[in-house]
């Protein structure tokens, strides 16, 4: 199975890495991807053998001479986006090639024909009654992100990994109150940049998380309630076993419950979130107990191994609703 891939974006973001993960995780079938634009995550597809391309490479993407001999041999075009993009569903329909979309960002769709994945059930319940629409959450490569035994150690290290305009301001008010508490605690924020200091570390945006994720002892974050959809970054930090603070927002409910694989305080409450975080800084033996449920209940529920059988499943259930001749439903309105 010839699977071709649109991305609008190449950055490090969530999108990306989920179609990095799913790629990666159906070896069985071949991948190609086209970017919308150019960035650094390219690199890292074509790094691991996967083709990809972006404007440059094909100008026009549907005129193109070159795409359009990989579209002779593709079999499924699977659409990734954030919010409805019409130009992306309508170069899939004049291609002629079967086609689904997943969406993953917090908006809706029109009802189109194709199928339409949505990565929570909070993003799918936004969806107009009638629309062909399923759900299957993000998933974690639990091979590249792996379980690490809690350090032993004396400082802590408390880690942030998203990009700036995803978490609340007040996270920083927050987070101060715990590192004026307790001097042998480090902050490490990942993804953005600033002047690091003796206690608050800024690493800009890596491809290294699983490292820095390995040598965390918890995950601080202050999501926004309405953004996102499914937070990735969420999921990473608890399949190496790293315990969440997070707040009780829509990207993040699916994914953490309450004092069983991590612990979620009311969006806005400043006090709430420090105390949580010092909370676990001062109780191992609770980060710990956090910890390992959080690795249990990504192992059972956002495994990547498990997400991309739904994907296969589902390419396969679109080819085989396919006429005889090759026509199908476009991915319009």
């Amino acid at each position: 199975m010839q699977i071709l891939h649109i991305v609008p974006w190449a950055n490090y973001g969530g999108t990306e890495r989920m179609v990095l993960n799913l790629c990666r995780a159906t070896r069985s079938c071949n991948h190609f991807v086209w970017f919308g634009q150019r960035g650094p995550m390219i690199w890292e597809f074509r790094r691991q053998g996967i083709p990809a391309y972006a404007p440059g490479d094909l100008t026009g993407l549907a005129q193109e001479q070159n795409f359009l001999s990989i579209a002779d041999s593709i079999d499924i075009i699977h659409i990734h986006c954030l919010y409805y993009m019409p130009q992306i569903h309508q170069i899939a329909s004049r291609l002629g090639v079967p086609s689904i979309v997943t969406l993953h960002g917090r908006s809706s769709f029109p009802p189109l024909a194709c199928p339409v994945v949505c990565v929570s059930e909070a993003v799918a319940k936004l969806q107009p009654i009638g629309s062909n629409v399923s759900v299957i959450h993000n998933g974690v490569d639990t091979d590249e992100f792996r379980y690490r035994e809690p350090q032993d150690r004396e400082g802590i290290v408390i880690i942030r990994v998203c990009r700036p305009n995803r978490c609340a301001g007040y996270f920083t008010d927050s987070l101060a109150s715990v590192l004026s508490k307790h001097p042998n605690a480090e902050l490490w924020i990942v993804g953005e940049e600033g002047i690091s200091t003796d206690q608050v570390k800024y690493w800009g945006r890596r491809i290294d998380v699983p490292a820095l994720l390995c040598q965390a002892d918890i995950f601080a974050y202050a999501a926004f309630p309405d953004r996102g959809s499914h937070d990735l970054c969420v999921l990473e930090a608890m399949a190496v076993g790293v315990p969440p603070v997070v707040t009780n927002v829509a990207s993040v409910r699916e994914s953490v419950s309450n004092m069983y694989d991590g612990i979620v305080v009311p969006f806005g409450d400043v006090g709430a979130f420090a105390n949580a975080v010092d909370r676990l800084v001062a109780d191992k033996r609770l980060r710990t107990a956090l910890g390992r449920n959080a690795r249990e209940t990504v192992l059972r529920q956002f495994d990547m191994k498990r997400v991309a059988q739904s994907y296969l499943n589902l390419y396969r259930k679109t080819l085989t609703a396919v006429h005889p001749l090759g026509a199908h439903g476009p991915c319009t309105t």
